[in-house]
């Protein structure tokens, strides 16, 4: 019963000779029939599986929302200005600062200070209201340049005015170059400064050399610090030292960088001139340090870009500390010179974003009388309404109770 096509026509056995389909059929109805019926079975299995396709995807397609009038929702716009304004209030007077940042890179801060509280016999020869406003430029020509520029004045008397000015070049990854003039409308000095900044994940070196025409006696005044950063498994060890040669100041930073993980800060000053010496260690179970933050750290203590001319206004106001903890932090600060001597130890805790609480206690020595002055502070942050937060310190003496030295702030950061 073997089956063969011939010439486009179905040859069938029969008696062992091959014949035609149709005369096969005619030849065995019955098996014709069978084999029909075979056929037919066969074929409405095969179709099965089809029609089991095409039946779920009716339902899928039943239950999907009609988009024939329906739009991709639109994707929020990145904000391109941010801004933020604060205000501490202390026994002192009152401190205020707003800045605005543009996506362009453009920035612009303003702090104006109004000491009215403070006595005119402890101002220092300090303004008793001071305006200090800052600008950075985009950065242009195919981003190589950007300019800078620093304003500080006493507002009572314009004439107690100073002005920096510089240009910062960015020729490769990681170098910055930058010159620039000194003003000082008290004094009439006018000099210039010229330095830069060569920043790599493991070596930073940020210098300045400058003239103003105070050099105590150095043909040209030098202030920076170099920074190694030390990658292990567990973690990265930094290690810096920084100075400045007039002033005869020396600034160690050493930590452990492990952000998320246990971190540690810990900062030694030695002032040789004036034989005094000072320090900050930090200890968080959830550090937030990175070796950017370490440097700029070193930027700040070390004066580089000018700081002490005036351009601290360009870096705004520093975080609190336990911005540098998500959970737990111990830190310490202490000083020493001929004097006094003093130690503060206060713990952070941050329960959840937005709050923080602090606990101290700390003792100043007078050493010429031997007299302590131990005191404890308690510190609260908070979100309070929209951007809105909300700081407070409030030391304690320990020995007549008053509440002195407390600082109150309030501010707030948005985005459009």
């Amino acid at each position: 019963m073997a089956k063969e096509t011939f010439e486009g026509q179905e040859f069938r056995t029969h008696n062992g000779l091959f014949v035609p389909q149709n005369t096969w059929r005619e030849l065995h109805p019955t098996k014709a029939k069978l084999e029909d019926a075979v056929d037919t079975a066969k074929g409405a299995v095969a179709v099965v599986p089809y029609i089991l396709a095409g039946a779920a995807a009716l339902v899928v397609l039943a239950g999907q929302p009609n988009m024939a009038h329906a739009t991709e929702p639109e994707a929020k716009p990145t904000p391109s200005h941010e801004v933020f304004a604060g205000t501490i209030v202390t026994e002192a007077g009152t401190d205020t600062i707003a800045t605005y940042q543009h996506e362009s890179g453009l920035s612009t801060n303003l702090e104006l200070f109004n000491r009215m509280w403070t006595p005119e016999a402890e101002l220092g020869g300090d303004p008793a209201h001071a305006l200090d406003f800052g600008i950075r430029s985009p950065k242009f020509l195919d981003e190589l340049l950007r300019g800078n520029a620093t304003v500080s004045t006493n507002i009572v008397s314009l004439d107690d005015w100073r002005y920096t000015a510089f240009l910062e070049a960015f020729p490769v990854e990681g170098l910055t170059l930058r010159s620039g003039l000194l003003h000082d409308g008290v004094t009439e000095a006018v000099g210039g400064f010229l330095g830069g900044k060569f920043a790599t994940p493991h070596l930073t070196i940020d210098l300045d050399t400058f003239y103003d025409g105070d050099q105590a006696g150095n043909p040209v005044g030098l202030h920076g610090f170099l920074a190694g950063n030390i990658p292990t498994k567990a973690g990265n060890l930094y290690l810096s030292v920084g100075g400045d040669l007039d002033s005869e100041v020396i600034n160690t930073l050493t930590g452990w960088i492990n952000p998320g993980g246990v971190g540690v800060f810990n900062r030694v000053s030695v002032d040789l001139e004036n034989k005094a010496q000072s320090g900050q260690l930090l200890v968080a179970n959830q550090s937030t340090y990175t070796k950017e933050k370490f440097d700029f750290k070193q930027h700040i203590y070390n004066a580089t870009q000018m700081r002490s001319h005036g351009t601290q206004i360009l870096d705004g106001w520093a975080p609190f500390t336990a911005n540098y903890t998500k959970g737990f932090a111990l830190a310490g600060s202490w000083d020493n010179s001929p004097e006094t001597a003093g130690f503060e130890l206060m713990a952070y805790l941050v329960p959840t974003e937005g709050v923080f609480l602090g606990i101290g206690a700390g003792d100043k020595i007078v050493k010429a009388v031997e007299e302590h002055q131990p005191f404890a502070r308690a510190e609260l942050y908070a979100k309070i309404l929209g951007p809105l937060e909300a700081w407070g310190s409030v030391p304690i003496d320990l020995q007549t109770g008053e509440m002195k030295g407390i600082e109150l702030y309030i501010g707030g950061a948005g985005s459009f």
